[in-house]
């Protein structure tokens, strides 16, 4: 699933088209829509995917750094991070995280 988010961020940061308000992706393009679910499922601890029992979640980071885009921390609680940012060339997608403590 990873492949498919690097895919997308790719897509989105290609596409001028999408729109960008006050530096954020706009949710009304379905690419972004895609995005956000997609990085939820990839960096998200209490994701389907079983993230928190194999790692996964800062392995898929490392991958999208890799991939040359920058991950960030948004609101952070005594949990870990709520929200995350995904740095693309013309703006950010926020992504929620879910933590194990909440499922």
């Amino acid at each position: 699933m990873i492949d498919l988010l690097i895919l997308l961020l790719k897509e989105i940061d290609a596409d001028s088209s999408i729109p960008v308000i006050n530096s954020e992706y706009t949710c009304s393009h379905p690419l972004v829509n895609a995005a956000k679910y997609v990085a939820h499922e990839c960096l998200s601890y209490g994701s389907s995917h079983g993230c928190i029992a194999n790692g996964c979640v800062e392995t898929n980071k490392d991958l999208i750094v890799k991939a040359g885009f920058r991950v960030f921390p948004n609101d952070i609680s005594r949990y870990g991070w709520v929200t995350g940012y995904i740095i693309l060339s013309r703006g950010i997608i926020t992504y929620r995280i879910v933590f194990p403590n909440y499922i």
